[in-house]
């Protein structure tokens, strides 16, 4: 096989990109069509938690649910947040209750950041697809059509709901990623480039691999590019799991027992998409690219992620196209709803519910209660606090509209400045890669300590990056090309190395040091506010008695409101804020 006279490696090569097949009604079809079945799911759920089980104002925690976490070790810190504040809806309460506000607010900060990184590459990912498979697609259009798909229905069901409607989406991408794989390998046809193990071998033996692969071959394992890009991807996925409230949501959302087997299966999963279609729609890029002679793609079209649409495109045709619209809209309403939740439960429960507005047993939260349009609550022990949460849930529903909201000019900014998905996702472990080791102190710790927590999450960003633009300004045009430099291996896998390296030593020094010469009594006390993390209307204590044992009496309390609790002889937790300086 030789590769098309004129074309030299290293020069601008001709390429064919991918060629738009779908038309606007079409695409707006489709995204309706989804739309529809997705709020028909979150309209079926909320109606079954309302009429059936009378307890749709406890969605957070109501439901059972653990697949959707995508990091199997993850399944060791949701259980350790389960036992030691079981009351607690974000990750973040039990910061605030152990460590104070500066921690807590710094955690915040972290949170929201990598809420926003995740969903600025969910954005830029999904809109340069978009807009490369539907005619005359803007990229404003495309943000809109995404913010409208999950916000909408992520509004009308919550969090339950897309448990519901990503099991849907999860087997869909399944089923469409094997078409796709049985298409390279097995596909048949007069016209079919590929079709088989032998032909993708002989093809990916005429096209040279970049260097750092042994003999430049892409058959083989040692690859000096491979293994930077696997560390990074690993230190990166650590920061999106620990430090993101959409998987600690799932956590809290799991009793512990069905949660462990659920992250299990979730990591398989997770495993399985992103390796089968990478490796997959990758290597048959390659033999495309060999057999056409000369890459397909231009080197933005595949940093924009269009190796997937390209190939899908050569090897099935229009088919293809709205196989990869599909996929896309799968990851994009999956993903996206998730992010948008995580960012509403910390404005609510974590901003709002504990600097700005903390329940207090006072006339006010009467007051409100009286004046809206909803009868007050007339329960002595519980009324206040039940107009309390009903705010609450308001204020949650309006935060998910805004951020649905604002993820459009997030993706408008990015595609201004000329962000792609690779740097973006490059950067990521840099950034917030830090606080992966102490948020697992915080929960596996005793010794953990406020100013660790401080010096682990800022000093290893603050690290991070120094290393990381130092190696960038010894690449070939320094700094002053910052994309360029800065987006190489070396410079991401050193500020990846570092930032994560460092945010654990400062953390366990500093840590190690402030607990020094106390003694186990006073390190065992530390879980006792975590545990003050309550819900009057489920209190930790029934929940922990219905999870935990097997007797008739935990048996009929899995299966009751929460207000029906005290009927068993389960008395109210006492309301209590704890406040730490």
């Amino acid at each position: 096989m030789r590769r098309r006279p004129g074309w030299v490696r290293g020069a601008a090569p001709p390429h064919s990109a991918v060629r738009a097949a779908i038309t606007q009604a079409e695409a707006v079809g489709v995204f309706v069509g989804i739309s529809l079945f997705a709020a028909g799911v979150a309209l079926t759920f909320t109606a079954i938690r309302r009429h059936v089980f009378h307890d749709a104002d406890s969605l957070d925690t109501a439901f059972d649910a653990g697949g959707h976490v995508s990091i199997v070790l993850f399944a060791v810190l949701s259980i350790q947040l389960k036992t030691y504040a079981p009351g607690a809806k974000t990750f973040l309460q039990v910061i605030h209750a152990r460590f104070g506000n500066a921690a807590h607010l710094v955690y915040c900060g972290m949170a929201a950041l990598t809420s926003t990184l995740v969903m600025m590459m969910l954005l830029l990912g999904g809109t340069a697809v978009l807009r490369a498979l539907v005619t005359g697609l803007t990229t404003e259009m495309s943000a809109m059509l995404f913010a409208a798909l999950f916000g909408g229905y992520t509004l009308i069901g919550s969090l339950g709901a897309t448990f519901y409607v990503s099991y849907f989406n999860t087997a869909l991408i399944f089923a469409l990623v094997l078409t796709l794989v049985v298409e390279v390998f097995h596909g048949n046809g007069s016209d079919h480039v590929l079709g088989s193990a032998d032909r993708m071998y002989d093809l990916l033996n005429c096209w040279p691999a970049p260097a750092g692969n042994r003999d430049s071959s892409f058959l083989t394992f040692y690859s000096s590019g491979g293994l930077i890009f696997g560390v990074v991807n690993i230190l990166g996925n650590f920061g999106t799991v620990f430090c993101d409230q959409s998987y600690w949501q799932s956590a809290v959302a799991a009793r512990p027992a069905h949660g462990v087997w659920g992250f299990v299966l979730g990591g398989l999963t997770w495993f399985a998409i992103p390796f089968t279609m990478a490796t997959t729609m990758g290597l048959a890029y390659v033999a495309l690219s060999a057999a056409q002679g000369s890459p397909l793609l231009s080197d933005g079209d595949v940093a924009a992620g269009l190796v997937a649409p390209v190939v899908a495109q050569e090897l099935l045709g229009r088919a293809g196209i709205f196989a990869i619209l599909l996929l896309v809209l799968m990851a994009v309403m999956s993903t996206g709803s998730a992010e948008v939740i995580a960012v509403a439960s910390i404005i609510v429960y974590d901003v709002f519910q504990t600097h700005l507005q903390p329940f207090r047993d006072d006339t006010r939260a009467r007051r409100s209660a009286a004046g809206s349009e909803r009868p007050a609550f007339s329960c002595a022990v519980h009324g206040p606090y039940r107009a309390y949460q009903e705010r609450l849930l308001s204020y949650k529903s309006w935060s998910v509209v805004w951020v649905s909201l604002l993820s459009v000019p997030l993706c408008l900014v990015g595609a201004a400045v000329q962000l792609n998905l690779e740097w973006v996702y490059y950067l990521t472990g840099t950034l917030i890669s830090s606080a992966v080791v102490p948020i697992a102190l915080a929960l596996l710790w005793d010794r953990t300590s406020t100013t660790g927590m401080l010096g682990g999450a800022l000093g290893g960003t603050a690290c991070g990056l120094i290393a990381w633009l130092a190696v960038a300004s010894q690449e070939e045009g320094g700094l002053s090309d910052f994309m360029a430099s800065t987006g190489r291996q070396m410079p991401m896998l050193t500020g990846n190395l570092v930032s994560t390296c460092a945010g654990g030593v400062f953390c366990t020094a500093l840590s190690l040091r402030d607990s020094w010469g106390t003694s186990a009594a006073e390190r065992a006390a530390v879980w006792l506010c975590t545990r003050d993390i309550d819900n009057p209307l489920t209190p930790a204590q029934a929940v922990l008695e219905a999870v935990l044992y097997c007797d008739a009496q935990a048996e009929i309390l899995s299966k009751l409101p929460p207000l029906a609790l005290s009927r068993y002889g389960t008395p109210p937790s006492p309301l209590i804020h704890i406040r730490r300086s």
